[in-house]
């Protein structure tokens, strides 16, 4: 039926908000002190909790709740990604819409 359908479809997007999350904080640990990175593990315990229970809307804001908490964490690796692109080139160097 259509509610345990939405509930099954939160939890799949859920676990991969969660899978997301946790490469990223492999990939990129020295963009985060260790109490940022202590309150992501610990958003990500709760978003793991409510899962296992069966309320779509608490599912929901748990994802809201990580999402909030990797907003900063997501600027950084932007950033990062950015000064990589751009790194050795010059301004002149770079055109509208090329890619790097």
């Amino acid at each position: 039926d259509a509610i345990n359908r939405a509930l099954k479809e939160a939890v799949v997007e859920a676990q991969r908000m969660i899978e997301a999350t946790e490469a990223a904080l492999k990939e990129d640990p020295h963009l985060l002190d260790a109490a940022e990175t202590a309150k992501i593990n610990d958003t990500i315990a709760k978003l793991a909790e409510t899962m296992k229970g069966d309320n779509r809307r608490l599912i929901n804001i748990a994802m809201d709740d990580l999402g909030y908490e990797t907003q900063e964490f997501a600027h950084r690796r932007m950033n990062q990604s950015v000064n990589r692109a751009l790194s050795g080139r010059k301004v002149s160097d770079i055109k509208m819409g090329e890619e790097a």
